[in-house]
């Protein structure tokens, strides 16, 4: 269960669930000098029925019982203080928000569940601040019930450090209020004007009206159907019906019959992921999708779907990488084919290997669709890709200690923001004794994942290399007094291990300066399984006479990737993208002052980049067909 800071401040008035405009009106009530108990702003209070002697209504603090008139929200200034709260014994003049419709924020001082919704509890009256003059109210936990109860909860507060679980902070009203009782019965529709009463809904009741119908307030009915029609039964804007003849919905609106758009341009997507609870069991190889409270809403080719069970699915034992998602039909499939983004609501993807049998991540991004269009998003998918916003600080560690330690190469890496499209996201963070999840190609196409490592790097005899040789992908040692690179790469995954996941680089160095040069796209890792954000890069040194795990330490400091660095994978997650041009070399250091034609002898026609010559002499180097052009390059 989640747990929220505990912040006590009595019940603090949001909106009103009367009108759309809130005036916070208020009314002048009266605490007499014979009421010995403190008063707060945020206090509940309740009539006492008495009138002061000039006719003001009396009010006390309300208790765990009382019938409530409303919220304090300001006292009668005390000419001889600045007190904020009326002081136990003293006659103070309060202005209450008496509204009974009136929406309030409270916390509840227990553990708020999935099941909480809608229910009812009392007040708990706390010690007031004195300092701030708040309220010291919540409502209790241990009260909550269906139909009884001071205070009726709506719904989880919408905001950033507010979570369902303990001390969840929630939108409620005053259910027993002084001038409104809101009926415990929900069964109840028909009013008699003779009795005075309201009669039981009948099951299955119709009812037929001739002429107009007004309802105020109208929310969710469960369902509207509309008899086909041949012809509109009127042309006036805001007219919907069915037509009967080109079988389609139409709505009137300025002056034109408008027909809703292919299925292709409607929305298609999850509404709000955090009504969702994603999880995956690798025992039984099955992706579960759950409400985090009663229902969540996806929409599917415009369609609007509101789902209150929990929906499973099971893939094979098959190393692979499978995509859970809703079909075009509404039906929930597991496959290793990538759906289409415009006509499938994407939930998530599983990387599974028989041989680990762990679940990698999941593409929580593909939880919304409904903020831009199908076709932004899956053209933002495929060439942006996931990348950092902010955080993901490095520390811990130690470059080119003279006597290395395990502890040296031990990286701690902060949380940080990931962007996915339109949705950003918290990846967690990992402490300097790990543990680290290596990532490494193996095989022809697969990938392996070595969990709970103590270093953030694979290791034999010496630090190990991602190596391609025979047609096949293996881990190998990097030789004595060699360089290597590794990657860390931050993704979205349902267990927060696999958030930060680091990656050999596929190539050695037999000097810094090589190392140094070497660039993220010069590795292939055009088949990762999912949206990765690359977050840095760390050289490390092998020299077989250290003492450390993998006989290597960190050459020079960590190079931090900067924000917005573009995704490098591709097909559903992306195309490899290296900068302003795919004939960029980099830094070339030439043998002599200056530059010579073997110095660029690996370099393909119509490349450039950049030379150093000795001396700290800097070239900008160009190679055509037949021959190599440079100019040098002056500071200023």
């Amino acid at each position: 269960m989640s747990v929220n800071t505990s912040i006590i401040r009595g019940a603090m008035i949001k909106e009103t669930l009367a009108s759309a405009s809130f005036s916070q009106k208020t009314r002048k009530y009266v605490v007499p000098v014979t009421d010995s108990t403190a008063i707060f702003i945020g206090d509940c209070v309740t009539m006492t029925g008495a009138f002061d002697a000039d006719g003001t209504p009396v009010v006390r603090q309300s208790n765990n019982s009382d019938v409530m008139v409303g919220v304090v929200v300001a006292f009668s200034g005390d000419p001889l203080s600045f007190i904020q709260y009326r002081q136990a014994s003293t006659k103070r003049f309060v202005y209450v928000a008496d509204d009974p419709y009136l929406l309030l924020e409270m916390q509840v001082n227990g553990a708020l569940t999935t099941a909480d919704a809608g229910k009812r509890g009392n007040v708990i009256v706390g010690a007031g601040n004195v300092t701030t003059g708040l309220s010291g109210m919540q409502i209790d936990f241990s009260s909550l019930a269906s139909d009884t109860g001071q205070i009726k909860i709506i719904s989880v507060l919408e905001q950033v450090d507010n979570v369902l679980g303990t001390y969840a902070k929630v939108l409620c009203m005053i259910a027993d209020h002084e001038y409104h009782f809101y009926p415990t019965d929900e069964n109840r529709w028909d009013y008699n004007s003779v009795t005075n009463t309201l009669s039981t809904k009948p099951a299955n009741a119709n009812v037929d009206i001739g002429g107009k119908l007004t309802v105020a307030g109208l929310i969710d009915p469960t369902g509207l159907v509309l008899d086909p029609q041949p012809t509109p039964p009127s042309t006036n804007d805001g007219t919907m019906y069915y037509d009967s003849v080109s079988a389609n919905f139409k709505f009137r609106e300025n002056g034109q019959w408008v027909t809703p758009a292919s299925s292709a341009d409607k929305e298609t997507g999850v509404l709000d992921a955090t009504a969702v609870v994603l999880s995956y069991n690798y025992l039984t190889r099955t992706y579960t999708i759950s409400p985090t409270i009663t229902s969540w809403t996806y929409f599917l080719s415009g369609v609007r779907y509101i789902q209150t069970a929990v929906i499973t699915k099971t893939h094979l034992a098959i190393t692979g990488v499978y995509f859970f998602y809703i079909d075009s039909n509404n039906v929930p499939q597991f496959s290793t084919t990538a759906p289409n983004l415009l006509t499938n609501v994407v939930l998530g993807t599983v990387t599974y290997n028989t041989a680990s049998q762990l679940e990698l991540g999941f593409d929580s991004h593909l939880l919304f669709g409904t903020y831009m269009d199908g076709a932004t998003r899956l053209e933002l998918y495929e060439r942006l890709g996931a990348y950092k916003v902010s955080g993901c600080v490095l520390s811990s560690y130690t470059v080119a200690p003279a006597v290395p330690a395990d502890a040296h190469n031990q990286i701690a890496v902060a949380s940080g923001i990931l962007a996915f499209e339109d949705y950003r996201d918290t990846s967690g963070a990992v402490g300097a004794a790990g543990p680290y999840v290596i990532l490494s190609r193996t095989g022809v196409i697969l990938y392996l994942w070595n969990d709970l490592q103590a270093v953030p790097f694979a290791n034999g005899a010496t630090i190990q290399y991602n190596q391609f040789t025979g047609g096949v992908w293996q881990l190998t040692n990097v030789p004595n007094l060699g360089f290597v690179c590794y990657y860390l790469f931050k993704i979205k995954s349902s267990n927060a291990l696999y958030m930060n996941l680091w990656v050999p680089s596929q190539q050695y160095h037999t000097t810094l300066a090589g190392a140094h040069d070497e660039r993220a796209f010069d590795n292939d890792w055009s088949t990762f399984p999912m949206q990765m954000a690359p977050i840095a890069r760390i050289i490390y040194y092998v020299d077989t006479t250290y003492v450390t795990t993998g006989k290597c330490r960190i050459a020079e400091e960590p190079q931090l990737f900067s924000e917005g660095f573009v995704q490098i994978t591709e097909g559903i997650h992306g195309t490899e993208v290296s900068g302003v041009s795919t004939n960029y070399m980099g830094l070339v250091t030439c043998a002599g002052a200056t530059p010579v034609d073997t110095d660029f002898s690996t370099w393909e026609t119509d490349s450039f980049g950049v030379a150093k010559g000795t001396g700290n002499r800097k070239f900008g180097v160009y190679k055509d067909a037949t021959d190599v052009y440079y100019v040098e390059m002056t500071g200023i």
